[in-house]
């Protein structure tokens, strides 16, 4: 590949942030699962097309600066968008989750699903 990228974080980040608007828009988890990936995927193949191609013969310097630049912008993008505080997804009561025998070292006769609300 021969690509420095010091971005990936921002991509990362990026992905977190698609999810979590597509789940308050349409509070489906499921979708937002799925969006996130699609989305990102679009905006990664576009910036390789754009940013990355024309730079790869020019070495290792000006990737590293290309990537720290698109850090930059990508960080104040999600600032102004949804400021500087931290975001989570509220848990419904509703919402279960499986238990994870092999974690909890119990025999398979009582796992069973409980409520989020116990963790």
């Amino acid at each position: 590949m021969d690509v420095l990228n010091l971005a990936h974080g921002s991509f990362y980040m990026l992905g977190a942030y698609v999810g979590l608007t597509v789940l308050g828009l349409t509070n489906n988890f499921w979708l937002a699962l799925i969006a996130a990936p699609i989305v990102l995927a679009i905006i990664g193949g576009s910036v390789e097309v754009i940013f990355f191609r024309p730079i790869y013969r020019r070495g290792h310097l000006m990737q590293v600066l290309l990537t720290f630049g698109l850090t930059l912008v990508f960080v104040d993008l999600i600032r102004w968008r949804f400021g500087p505080q931290t975001h989570s997804c509220q848990r419904r009561p509703d919402w279960t989750v499986p238990c994870m025998c092999w974690v909890s070292h119990s025999p398979p006769t009582s796992c069973s699903s409980f409520s989020s609300r116990r963790w």
